[in-house]
């Protein structure tokens, strides 16, 4: 089934909760089982089905694989588009973990996709397979980091990145140590400073690995350690941060496109990240083609696209863009 032989509208619709799901375990680490969920748009024919890894934003502190809001309400409409399937999966979750985790994590997923996902699928849906040969990432935010760190791992099994507002310059001083005006952002918006945010951090990182926080208390937590100068400290090494790994050469390359969409007014994760990721991509010998768009004609504040579907006018052209690639 194709987007020409279904209703696009229709189709671009699908949520989340229209989705097949299938929970599987992909590694464990310790007495903590790491899972991802394999979504199947509704009506989708048997076949062997192009694939999508999508990654939940949340400042890599909070979000769930499972928890919407941080996913992009868009994607399951693009799947069902193109009779694909998604994987969204956990990673632990920071100031517990750190990137140096995180990526490990990502690793597993990998090779567990590569590995065990067929049998998986066709045990759980018969007659369903996945297409490791066309395989796109996406994440938005801090899931932009996680498709990032994929991409630069594995660009030649990998056909695409996209990059909605992500994270890919963590160890920048507005993220890393905080905005410049990170006392009076901590008492606008009531946020944990000083013993209490310290008590806090020491409890989440007492209680071990976790993979979902998205309560409130989680993430007032989050935005404080991110408004008040401790996301370095949690973030870890420099050499985790996806700029870095353009810089020093680390990654292996990078996808045949890559596509950062992000908002010229967002405070959650600044714009220049993005355009300091781009300049270091153009600067690489690496010959994929990117594409940054920036939203500044409309309200681009961190998140802009909640509510869009695949269909949008700021998305479709790069989406189509996308599969012409992803699709071949």
């Amino acid at each position: 089934m194709t987007a020409t032989s279904i209703n696009i509208g229709d189709a671009a619709k699908t949520t989340w909760k229209d989705c097949t799901r299938f929970t599987e375990t992909f590694c464990k680490v310790d007495d903590l089982a790491l899972k991802c969920d394999i979504l199947l748009p509704p009506g989708l024919k048997h076949g062997s089905h192009p694939m999508i890894l999508t990654f939940h934003g949340g400042y890599l502190i909070a979000g769930a694989r499972d928890h919407y809001p941080f996913l992009a309400k868009w994607l399951p409409g693009y799947a069902a588009l193109h009779s694909a399937m998604i994987i969204s999966a956990d990673y632990r979750l920071l100031p517990s973990a750190s990137a140096t985790e995180v990526c490990a994590d990502l690793e597993e997923l990998w090779t567990w996709v590569q590995s065990h996902l067929a049998d998986r699928l066709a045990a759980r849906a018969p007659g369903h397979a996945p297409d490791l040969t066309r395989v796109i990432v996406q994440g938005g935010s801090a899931g932009g980091f996680c498709a990032a760190q994929l991409a630069l791992s594995h660009p030649e099994a990998i056909r695409a990145a996209l990059l909605i507002y992500p994270m890919v310059h963590c160890t920048s001083t507005y993220l890393a140590d905080g905005p410049p005006n990170s006392a009076a952002v901590a008492e606008k918006m009531q946020l944990l400073t000083g013993e209490a945010l310290e008590s806090e951090i020491e409890i989440a990182m007492n209680q071990g690995w976790t993979v979902a926080r998205h309560n409130a208390a989680g993430l007032k937590l989050t935005i404080s350690i991110v408004k008040t100068g401790k996301y370095g400290a949690a973030f870890g090494s420099k050499a985790n941060d996806p700029i870095e790994r353009v810089r020093t050469g680390d990654g292996h390359g990078l996808p045949a496109k890559v596509w950062i969409l992000h908002g010229q007014e967002d405070s959650g994760v600044p714009l220049q990240g993005s355009v300091d990721f781009a300049k270091e991509i153009e600067r690489s010998p690496w010959d994929a083609e990117l594409v940054l768009d920036i939203v500044d004609d409309q309200p681009s504040e961190h998140g802009f696209d909640r509510e869009w579907l695949a269909t949008h006018e700021k998305l479709a052209p790069r989406l189509n863009w996308v599969a012409k690639t992803w699709l071949a």
